[in-house]
């Protein structure tokens, strides 16, 4: 998905790269991954159907011509401000972002002396919009995920932890899930620094799950593979807290596994 950062692109391919055969993406990954496309798609959509026609009409456009872009550069940008207002990730700027720039492209491909009526040119607009996410959403739609069921008693211990949204809850469940229906360590990787990353000390201690930026996540592998396999780990851990035995009670309601 794009990314804020470019550092943070480039931190992803390089770490897919490096570790693609050890990486593995949980159906509610994806899930979560479509659905945000799928929203920004609805949601820049809905704004260009809603705003664009009534915006020409008012700075009485009726057709475009070569010398119209302008007009467009005032749209889009009111547009930004308020995905900003509303606080809206990456996705949707991207989305809004290539539409601009082959509307701009667009226009001034239009012959001087030619004119294209306003409403035809929005309906393409349209158009090249749902192509423009169907090609953000075809690369992701083919990644084979895991398939893993969503624990309730799993997301409620996560949310103990602290993790406040609701699709990371679920996401960090499912490796959780993962790991201890695997047997095998799982490093979940994420920039997301305040609902995942804040929440790490909790997350290990309860979960004994380990989380991690791209940039770090290979010396994590190393590190936790010098461990005991993650049952053994947790059924050492001296003194078990009144979370920690929640947690393997919730572990085994879900799994059927023991892991105290």
């Amino acid at each position: 998905m794009p990314q804020k950062n470019r550092r943070f692109a480039e931190s992803c391919e390089q770490f897919l790269e490096d570790n693609a055969s050890f990486c593995l993406v949980s159906s509610s990954v994806k899930k979560t991954t479509l659905d945000l496309l799928s929203s920004a798609h609805k949601h820049v959509s809905e704004q260009l159907q809603e705003g664009l026609l009534p915006y020409l009409v008012q700075k009485n456009i009726k057709e475009i011509t070569c010398r119209d872009c302008l007009i467009f550069e005032d749209f889009f940008y009111v547009q930004r401000k308020k995905l900003k207002r509303q606080g809206k990730t990456e996705i949707y700027y991207e989305l809004i972002g290539q539409i601009e720039q082959w509307v701009a492209k667009q226009v001034h491909e239009i012959p001087r002396g030619s004119k294209v009526k306003a409403i035809n040119f929005t309906s393409v607009i349209l158009t090249e919009l749902s192509m423009k996410h169907d090609a953000l959403k075809t690369p992701i739609e083919i990644i084979e995920e895991v398939v893993i069921p969503e624990s309730p008693g799993l997301n409620r211990l996560v949310a103990l932890a602290g993790v406040k949204k609701m699709e990371d809850i679920i996401n960090l469940s499912s490796a959780i899930s993962f790991q201890f229906e695997n047997n095998t360590w799982v490093i979940f990787v994420t920039f997301d620094e305040e609902h995942v990353l804040s929440n790490r000390p909790l997350l290990k201690e309860i979960c004994a799950l380990h989380s991690s930026k791209p940039a770090y996540a290979n010396d994590y592998l190393v590190k936790i593979s010098k461990l005991s396999k993650p049952i053994q780990f947790y059924r050492n851990i001296p003194n078990h807290s009144v979370q920690q035995k929640d947690f393997a009670t919730e572990v085994k309601n879900a799994l059927q596994v023991n892991i105290i």
